[in-house]
């Protein structure tokens, strides 16, 4: 709701860390950071669209990013990511090489980054946080 996202973005002017913006459990099985904000899902959510839309779970503003981007899908602690793009995802975890996917899925595992239709760099705004706190593939 406006309300929501108005205080999460006083907040996060006011604040260095995240604040939280969406908890469906109290024990989150992923853990998603964008934009100054942080999102936390589990089990009770089983999927996470990420886009340009605005009914998406995480909102995106970078115009590469197609309207429904990606999403995630959590079940019992596994996570896997599943690119409907035109432009693709990467995954780029915090151990290894990144990954392209393109119309096609892949497994989160431990903690890294997730970039929507461009390479990642670490300065890069539009790139997402992720870190799987539970269960894995």
């Amino acid at each position: 709701d406006w309300q929501g996202k108005a205080i999460a973005a006083v907040a996060r002017a006011a604040a260095d860390s995240y604040p939280v913006v969406a908890v469906s459990s109290v024990n989150p099985c992923i853990v998603l950071r964008y934009d100054g904000l942080l999102f936390q899902f589990g089990d009770e959510q089983p999927a996470i669209t990420i886009g340009r839309d605005p009914t998406s779970n995480i909102v995106v503003s970078d115009p590469k990013a197609s309207r429904s981007h990606c999403r995630i899908i959590n079940q019992r602690g596994s996570c896997v990511l599943v690119d409907q793009s035109t432009n693709g995802t990467i995954i780029t975890p915090n151990e290894g090489n990144g990954i392209v996917i393109k119309r096609e899925l892949a497994g989160l595992r431990g903690s890294g980054w997730i970039s929507l239709g461009r390479p990642f760099r670490q300065d890069e705004s539009h790139s997402i946080k992720f870190e799987v706190i539970c269960g894995e593939l």
